[in-house]
């Protein structure tokens, strides 16, 4: 492993181990709107994909078009 494969690695469990200390110290109220938040999050994500793979779809179909391959 490089260098910065093994930095990357300790910075990540780092983060992790820093964030899960935080949520074990979280009231119920505050796990729960951070729970609300990544969900909320995760759909946009979800849509902002889908939108991007048909934008894409379509992009391949007009420059297959212009290629005339199609």
């Amino acid at each position: 492993m490089s260098k910065e494969g093994i930095i990357e690695m300790v910075i990540r469990e780092l983060t992790e181990k820093i964030l899960e200390d935080r949520r074990e110290n979280l009231s119920e109220e505050e796990q729960q709107t951070l729970d609300d938040y990544f969900v909320k999050t995760n759909l946009i994500a979800d849509k902002e994909c889908a939108f991007l793979y048909v934008h894409g779809a379509k992009d391949c179909v007009e420059l297959l078009k212009r290629l005339g391959a199609l």
